[in-house]
């Protein structure tokens, strides 16, 4: 795996309007939305999508896509290769010693495939729980219906101040009796169910 050039990007903060990163949440839970853009997939009506990685990380850096950034508002991500595991590994602890929630490698030479994250695209997220050595107390707080009415995924929240806080979802590496138990528990008329 190593023998393959990786971009490993990284920031403290970035959301899509519903899922924060637990560390940052400000006390009085106020957000503060910033965009940090870490590929570009279309351009001036052109798919980029077949474009390797390399080429698209270079576009967005030349300056020519986003001219004016932010990092309070808009900004490239920070992407940094690595070649060895010696490297990731020092950037990884790097990341998480600076508060960072985790970091995301992804394969220089890899396209775009479209919901194609993990193996099969060279892409992976790597967070400290994924490593043991964190522990986090979550909550269901509501599910994604898919198709035939099925749970697809279920929303997580972290408890602070008295109010729950989204942080993500998941959908697989669940048992059917661990699925069975969960929809026991979660009933319509409180807001757990939800259409996509």
């Amino acid at each position: 795996m190593w023998n393959i050039t990786f971009v490993v990007g990284h920031n403290t903060l970035a959301s899509d309007g519903r899922i924060y990163d637990v560390k940052a949440l400000r006390s009085d839970g106020a957000v503060e939305p910033s965009v940090a853009v870490f590929d570009i997939l279309f351009l001036n009506g052109k798919s980029l999508m077949d474009v390797p990685l390399s080429e698209r990380i270079a576009l967005l850096q030349s300056g020519n896509v986003l001219q004016k950034q932010d990092e309070t508002k808009i900004f490239v991500s920070k992407f940094t290769v690595v070649k060895t595991r010696e490297e990731f590994a020092s950037l990884y602890e790097e990341a998480v010693m600076n508060g960072q929630e985790g970091v995301v490698a992804k394969k220089m030479n890899s396209i775009y495939k479209t919901g194609v994250r993990q193996m099969a695209n060279g892409w992976f997220k790597v967070k400290p729980f994924h490593l043991g050595d964190e522990t986090l107390d979550l909550a269901v707080v509501g599910v994604d219906l898919g198709r035939n009415n099925k749970i697809s995924s279920y929303c997580l929240a972290t408890l602070r101040d008295g109010k729950f806080f989204m942080v993500g979802k998941v959908g697989t590496g669940l048992d059917d009796t661990t699925r069975s138990f969960l929809k026991s528990r979660l009933t319509r008329g409180h807001g757990f169910f939800k259409s996509d």
